[in-house]
């Protein structure tokens, strides 16, 4: 199942990483695994080898650097935004569940677990189509979005999903330029509604990492569709962000659920 896949093993227990190693071998076929005893190894096998690394299961409580901590730097990472990422940990509690589904998360495993459990999650990803394993959630509310790609002025648009690592948009096609596939941009979306408690504003930095020039959503032809990875998120963007996130999931569903 993951015969030709890097996978990152993160845990400070060596135990931990043995019983890991022995399951990834023996039940998923998995010849080429990489190890980190603690999040800033972790890490620092993202930042070297982020585009050669497939899968990554991650100990959530380990000392300084934590496994949330690692799979938030996964997440800003554009090599790694899209990495499965698989957070083992001890807590068992809805709180934690909920901020790592919020960070990025692909799956979740309470310890002690058993072989079948972890096999079974690995499937449930695998069978996941990209937008629900980014944990992406369709917008359903009044805000005022612009999309600007350099010093030019910003575009405005209307946001149709987002998550932790990107969004779909459409924007006006008045942008006096053409767009290239990765080009840095800067999304900026303001809640109408202040009291909801969302952040009055947020800007968020990306990248272009598809288009399209005409709406599939029957709203007219007018606009361009684009999905913006977002890069390079600091600690506020980021809370910003998760705060974003749980309002528009009190307003409508996941995607596909």
């Amino acid at each position: 199942m993951l015969s030709n896949k890097v996978v990152l093993v993160v845990d400070d227990s060596s135990t931990v990483r043995a019983i890991l190693r022995d399951v990834l071998r023996r039940y998923l076929n998995c010849k080429n695994i990489l190890e980190a005893a603690n999040g800033q190894e972790a890490l620092d096998l993202i930042q070297e080898q982020g585009r050669e690394i497939d899968w990554i299961f991650c100990d959530w409580e380990m000392p300084e650097i934590t496994g949330d901590h690692v799979l938030a730097e996964a997440r800003k990472n554009p090599r790694t935004a899209h990495t499965p990422f698989i957070m083992i940990t001890v807590r068992a509690d809805r709180e934690s569940l909920m901020r790592a589904i919020e960070a990025g998360v692909d799956a979740y495993i309470i310890k002690p677990f058993t072989a079948p459990t972890l096999v079974k999650k690995v499937r449930a990803v695998l069978g996941r189509p990209e937008k629900r394993r980014a944990g992406r959630v369709k917008v359903s509310g009044d805000y005022k979005v612009s999309l600007g790609f350099g010093g030019g002025e910003p575009c405005g648009g209307k946001l149709y999903d987002i998550s932790a690592t990107g969004a779909f948009l459409y924007i006006d096609t008045g942008l006096g330029r053409g767009v290239a596939l990765y080009e840095r941009a800067e999304l900026t979306i303001d809640a109408v509604d202040e009291s909801s408690g969302a952040p009055p504003r947020l800007k968020l930095p990306g990248e272009v990492v598809r288009m399209a020039a005409e709406n599939p959503y029957g709203e007219g032809r007018n606009q361009v569709c684009i999905a913006l990875r977002f890069i390079e998120l600091n600690a506020e963007q980021q809370e910003q962000l998760i705060a974003f996130l749980k309002q528009c999931r009190k307003r409508t569903i996941v995607p596909g659920e």
